[in-house]
């Protein structure tokens, strides 16, 4: 999911890209057995199993965080806790009722606050690209500079991309946001961004783009 960086153009389609990477479309119960079976990296806690995601599939805005926190995986929930509340609040203001789903790039809980590096990060991808396509989504929102890094698979992009639509293939929109931990820390101008762009992603959910998807379906 990413543009790409040989070549400098985005991928045709999220089938397309994702079997670049290796990645085949997996059913719900197949994708379930992979993640929880999944043990590729030293993140995995013993008697915790990487991270799901929630919400419906397919869904029409896929909220992607960065790492799950400990919370998040007693949750159950690609996003738990106070940041869920924040960023459920904007999409409230913005009237996004149905058609949200939440996940993460990194599927387990890192040890320490420290940079990830890109190979640590890979060994979710294919984790991530497959939840994508089981998602078929118009918009993909991310969370911060480390999701959206995470997601576009490339270094400084956030500062390109927050606020501003990109379109990754002809029918899916990536939109970067804030990340709601800095909602938290009291900014408004953070809370404002943050709802600014979940009403600019409930406008790039409309009529104009499911037909284009259909068209290119």
């Amino acid at each position: 999911m990413t543009t790409d960086s040989a070549h400098g153009h985005s991928p045709l389609s999220l089938e397309a890209y994702a079997a670049a990477n290796g990645v085949k479309p997996r059913s719900m119960r197949e994708h379930r057995r992979v993640i929880h079976g999944c043990d590729a990296c030293a993140f995995r806690l013993e008697d915790t199993p990487p991270l799901m995601g929630d919400g419906p599939l397919p869904a029409s805005i896929v909220v992607v965080s960065h790492a799950a926190r400990q919370h998040d995986l007693l949750m159950g929930r690609g996003l738990a806790g106070a940041a869920r509340n924040v960023v459920d609040a904007a999409i409230a203001n913005a009237g996004i009722v149905t058609g949200v789903r939440f996940t993460s790039t990194i599927r387990c809980v890192p040890p320490d606050a420290r940079p990830l590096s890109r190979s640590e990060q890979d060994h979710c991808r294919e984790h991530l690209l497959a939840e994508l396509l089981l998602a078929a989504p118009d918009v993909i929102v991310t969370l911060g500079a480390a999701a959206t890094a995470a997601v576009l698979n490339a270094d400084g992009v956030y500062a390109a991309a927050v606020g501003k639509p990109l379109q990754l293939t002809p029918t899916v929109a990536l939109l970067a946001t804030v990340d709601p931990m800095d909602v938290l820390k009291g900014a408004r101008a953070d809370m404002v961004a943050l709802r600014r762009d979940f009403l600019l992603a409930n406008a790039l959910t409309g009529a104009d783009n499911r037909a284009l998807k259909r068209a290119h379906g």
